[in-house]
């Protein structure tokens, strides 16, 4: 049973329609596939930076209320400081 020229024909655009098909859903793959990394960089940034700015920022900022606190607790200096200054006043 051999195969005509029609057949093939038909055989021939049925698999150019299907590669086609497969084709156009491979670009949705790899498009959907650049966003998800794209959005996994965007999570971690939205992580790290503000780390990395608090890291920078929060000292100088937190410093008068850190000062004030320790004026508060009586000094607030380390414990050796705080043993001499017991020493001086005998």
């Amino acid at each position: 049973m051999p195969i005509t020229n029609e057949q093939l024909e038909k055989l021939l655009q049925d698999n150019t329609r299907k590669t086609e098909e497969v084709y156009e859903i491979c670009k949705k793959v790899k498009k959907h596939l650049l966003i998800g990394q794209i959005m996994g960089i965007v999570r971690i940034l939205l992580v790290v930076v503000p780390l990395i700015l608090a890291i920078i920022y929060l000292p100088s900022l937190l410093k008068p209320y850190l000062d004030q606190y320790n004026d508060l607790m009586g000094g607030g200096g380390s414990i050796m400081d705080q043993f001499r200054e017991l020493q001086g006043l005998k």
